[in-house]
């Protein structure tokens, strides 16, 4: 059923497609390979548009792919083009802990927790970042200071604002947020 269903997926031929993966999925429920039957019905129900129907597949497919980092990112990709921060933001934590080196994910992260209104989850995840020594440490150091700011620890956002001010002391947006935490 999973081979036919490719077959008729790479032909095109999508309503033969998801009648064979919804039935390999059946059969299968817990396959969890980079070509799970739900995994590819998120494919098909994406390309026709239906969001929430890749949304509710990749669900069931993560559940048993717990490491699949690819189709967690996606996962909430959908999950925020949908209006879910907070979901996509939980997804993300989830491919944080397969893959906590990655800084582009971290970002991310940051973006849903402050899309969603989450002041304290934008600062654990500006605060990781910072942790990963990037290359423009005085713009992490900054971002962090703005979060905690953000969140109400003027004090520690103080603290932060000045050491970006040390690496980069012309650093005018670093200023203007030192001037509004005195």
């Amino acid at each position: 059923r999973l081979d036919a269903g490719r077959r008729a997926l790479e032909a095109g031929d999508h309503a033969r497609a998801e009648q064979e993966l919804t039935r390999a999925a059946a059969l299968f429920p817990e396959y969890s390979g980079g070509d799970a039957p739900h995994r590819l019905l998120a494919v098909i129900a994406e390309q026709r548009g239906d969001a929430e129907a890749a949304v509710s597949h990749l669900t069931q497919h993560v559940a048993n792919a717990d490491t699949d980092v690819p189709a967690l990112l996606k996962l909430a990709e959908l999950r925020a083009g949908l209006g879910d921060h907070g979901g996509a933001a939980e997804v993300l934590t989830r491919a944080i802990y397969v893959h906590p080196f990655d800084p582009a994910v971290h970002e991310r992260l940051a973006a849903q927790y402050e899309a969603a209104g989450e002041h304290d989850g934008v600062v654990r995840a500006r605060a990781a970042l910072v942790a990963l020594t990037p290359v423009d440490r005085a713009e992490a150091l900054y971002q962090l200071a703005r979060a905690q700011h953000a969140a109400g620890d003027d004090q520690a956002a103080r603290r932060t604002v000045l050491q970006a001010l040390e690496i980069a002391p012309n650093y005018e947006a670093a200023q203007m947020l030192l001037l509004q935490v005195r």
